[in-house]
């Protein structure tokens, strides 16, 4: 047989956004989250999720804020405001861990890495129910043939994807403590729907 043409091609993919920061207040951000954690546990601890209201985050949240609408207006969708539904710190110590989940309600979310260390990482599961029903040997893993996505996780580094993608945190593994902020993203006002036969 003859073969006319040959070419791979993807559909429907899944968008991870991330952007490295260089110029931030590092200490004001940990003082922040220190002043808003309802309970202290150890090795996981977590602030109040309405962190985004305390006066002193204002520039933070505007830069969330901003950064999300931009990714929204890159997918495609019409220029809209944004809205957080929360935001909140996480402060983790030895053996703290996030186990596998989603944030319900929302349609973006977003963690940024105020301190990290070697080691550390946010994994993303493959959202496809069916994706790994069956499949033959690996000899490469790459987006064709793995089932996780682990993205390395570097202090002054923001990560925005769906709110419906799976994801979790590996325990930490060393002596220091990772600090990080993340939010939830919702639409205020203009929904629409992704079958190109209506908007909403």
């Amino acid at each position: 047989m003859k073969t006319v043409t040959k070419r791979r091609e993807s559909i429907f993919p899944t968008y991870l956004y991330q952007i490295d920061i260089e110029d931030y207040d590092k200490d004001l951000l940990k003082q922040i989250i220190s002043d808003n954690i309802v309970t202290r546990t150890d090795p996981l601890t977590l602030s109040s999720h309405k962190m985004h209201e305390d006066p002193r985050i204002q520039e933070f949240k505007n830069f969330v804020l901003d950064t999300c609408k931009d990714a929204m207006e890159n997918q495609g969708y019409f220029p809209q405001d944004l809205e957080l539904s929360g935001m909140w710190g996480v402060e983790q110590t030895k053996h703290g861990y996030h186990r596998q989940h989603t944030h319900p309600n929302n349609w973006m979310c977003g963690v940024f890495y105020v301190d990290a260390f070697p080691g550390d990482s946010i994994v993303f599961h493959d959202p496809r129910l069916r994706a790994n029903q069956i499949q033959p040997k690996t000899m490469q893993y790459n987006e064709y043939t793995t089932s996780i996505a682990k993205m390395e996780a570097v202090s002054g580094r923001m990560y925005i994807f769906p709110a419906w993608l799976e994801h979790s945190v590996e325990p930490v593994m060393h002596d220091n403590k990772r600090i990080s902020i993340s939010w939830n993203i919702r639409i205020p006002n203009d929904l629409g729907a992704g079958y190109g036969c209506t908007n909403g």
